[in-house]
């Protein structure tokens, strides 16, 4: 199979179809060619072809997956990570987005927590420049919303996704696992530990709290980060 690189990938969870409208525009600010992920949930987002039409009429080469509820975005995410590296498509930088609504909180709390992190990466055209330039030229390999950044205590259950030993006591994760990030970060470590092949078929169906796989990956994509001596850009 080709060989293709482009800057940018774009994976998209797609829960609530009804949030497709509100990510558009900010899809439509990337100024590069882009390839784009939508992942959404079998028999839970609303009818199928229409969605896939909406979202092949913005972008026609988009790759669109209808997937089982399981593992919330992460199980998703990790799905288009597997098939990013079958298809060997290679990205300098990747930006995650799902459709947060958080309903099992406030509706004001999640649809703050969605703009708030959504707006760090993709709020303006300088933040996406200057996202892609941390990534891809220094130590601050991904990048989050300051206001979603939060510190995490080494609980032992992130060994289990590195070969690596973890030697330091805390790290720092984007909260709510929207971000923008170097490709080889995540692709490498993805790769190298097997995620796809360890872990996909754990994750528990429907809406799982504290304590889930899904949950645990959220928080060790910011332990990655620093295992590699580098650090989350607060945007």
């Amino acid at each position: 199979m080709e060989h293709k690189h482009k800057k940018v990938c774009v994976i998209l969870h797609l829960f609530y179809v009804d949030l497709w409208s509100y990510f558009l525009p900010y899809l439509k600010r990337i100024d590069t060619d882009i390839d784009l992920y939508v992942t959404i949930t079998d028999g839970h987002s609303g009818h199928f072809t229409d969605i896939h039409d909406a979202i092949i009429g913005e972008f026609p080469e988009a790759f669109i997956y209808s997937l089982p509820n399981r593992g919330m975005d992460v199980a998703p995410f990790l799905y288009v990570m597997n098939d990013i590296f079958l298809r060997r498509r290679t990205y300098d930088v990747m930006i995650k987005l799902h459709s947060k609504k958080s309903l099992a909180h406030s509706h004001e709390l999640g649809e703050r927590w969605r703009n708030q992190l959504t707006d760090a990466v993709l709020g303006s055209l300088p933040k996406l420049q200057n996202g892609y330039y941390a990534c891809v030229g220094s130590n601050n390999t991904m990048v989050g919303s300051s206001a979603w950044v939060q510190n995490q205590n080494v609980l032992g259950y992130e060994q289990q996704f590195f070969k690596e030993e973890i030697t330091f006591s805390d790290y720092e994760f984007v909260a709510g696992t929207i971000f923008m990030a170097n490709f080889n970060l995540i692709m490498d470590w993805f790769v190298q530990n097997s995620v796809y092949d360890r872990f996909y078929g754990s994750f528990e169906e429907g809406y799982i709290g504290d304590g889930s796989i899904a949950h645990q990956l959220e928080r060790v994509l910011g332990c990655l980060v620093k295992l590699r001596g580098n650090y989350i850009l607060k945007a």
